[in-house]
């Protein structure tokens, strides 16, 4: 018998399971089906609901809708992400080597790897973002859509390209001067022209050096080097401002990484990458203080390392986010608490309002603050 799932007849809160729900074989076969199929491609791949239900459905429940028709596009993705996110194998023989490869994600609908990996067991690709520690969805909204098409880059690289080659250095540092700047100011912190100054040079040394944990403590120390009673380091216990639990910070932080490098080598949209990526990290909030500083340099980090901007050329992000701070602030804040497990709020959120809002910050940063700068720059040199 087949199940009909009319469109807007299920809300998220129906599809997630109580822990009893799913407990051995007590739910039918056929309701946890519907679950996962709408967990698939609802809209477009839902990470956090899937680990939901599988983290609690019987193995063998799993295996008997995968074999029901193992060569089918939904079992073999089905299967694949089921291994993904519990790190355990199915009892179902390696799909026939005939059949057509099918990715994970649908590019068409949410970001993903241009360039994915294949699974020959699964006969899928996976073009995923991230990796079970950490992967941030993003969909593609019209909105996204325009906003990719408008090629920005370019429009950052035609205004530098206008501006006297002799200017371009001053031009250079007066844009990390104003990120820094604008970075205090959005972490409701004093500072001073050295710590500004030596934050600014941090911001135009992003995407030049390996991201590590041991990096991201360096930057940590720079931003906090001139404020003696600053507690650095990565959080032990729980955060006033809220984030992840402290047992996994290091698993979410690893992750965070992992897609910084994923992010790179799979030729993702770099503006939607670097959404995902910062605004995810700010989320969990990992470090005992800097974590907005760190959020926003991931930002230069992911343009920089992706060849988005020129070398040495920063795109004063924060001084944008500053003229529109009161709907950023209602994105970085943590994720509530849900039924699910904890950490799967961290590890697979949905980042798409975040991407739209780092979109026109960006073009607001080179409509307005690039072109500022080559102006002054272009005054000087009278």
């Amino acid at each position: 018998m087949k199940h009909v799932v009319k469109s807007g007849a299920m809300t998220e809160g129906s599809l997630l399971p109580n822990a009893s729900e799913f407990h051995g074989a007590s739910a039918p076969l056929g309701d946890l089906e519907i679950r996962l199929r709408f967990a698939l491609d609802g809209q477009g791949v839902d990470l956090s609901m899937l680990a939901a239900l599988v983290r609690v459905a019987d193995p063998q429940d799993i295996t008997s809708i995968v074999r029901r028709r193992t060569t089918g596009v939904f079992a073999r993705r089905l299967w694949y992400l089921y291994e993904w996110l519990t790190g355990r194998k199915l009892d179902v023989p390696e799909s026939e080597g005939r059949l057509r490869f099918a990715p994970v994600l649908d590019p068409s609908r949410q970001l993903a790897l241009r360039t994915g990996t294949p699974s020959g067991r699964h006969r899928v690709i996976d073009n995923l973002p991230g990796t079970p520690r950490f992967c941030p969805m993003v969909r593609w909204t019209p909105a996204l859509r325009a906003a990719s098409a408008k090629g920005w880059d370019a429009r950052a690289r035609e205004i530098i390209a206008s501006t006297h080659h002799a200017r371009r250095p001053w031009v250079a540092t007066w844009l990390q001067r104003s990120d820094a700047g604008s970075s205090f100011v959005l972490a409701g912190e004093e500072t001073t022209a050295r710590r500004t100054a030596s934050w600014a040079d941090a911001i135009g040394q992003a995407g030049a050096r390996v991201l590590t944990v041991d990096e991201l403590l360096r930057l940590q120390q720079v931003a906090y080097g001139d404020t003696p009673s600053a507690v650095l380091g990565l959080r032990r216990s729980a955060s006033d401002a809220g984030g992840a639990r402290a047992q996994d910070l290091g698993s979410l932080v690893d992750g965070a990484i992992d897609y910084a490098e994923r992010a790179v080598c799979g030729a993702m949209d770099p503006v939607l990458a670097a959404a995902a990526l910062a605004f995810g990290f700010a989320s969990f909030r990992p470090f005992v203080a800097g974590n907005g500083h760190l959020h926003r340099w991931l930002v230069h980090h992911t343009f920089d390392a992706a060849g988005y901007t020129l070398p040495g050329f920063v795109l004063p992000i924060s001084s944008a986010i500053v003229r529109r701070v009161e709907e950023y602030r209602g994105l970085v804040r943590p994720h509530p608490s849900s039924r699910r497990e904890p950490a799967d709020a961290y590890r697979f959120a949905d980042m798409t309002r975040q991407a739209e809002f780092l979109y026109r910050c960006l073009a607001d940063s080179i409509e307005t603050d690039l072109r500022s700068g080559a102006s002054l720059a272009a005054v000087r040199g009278r």
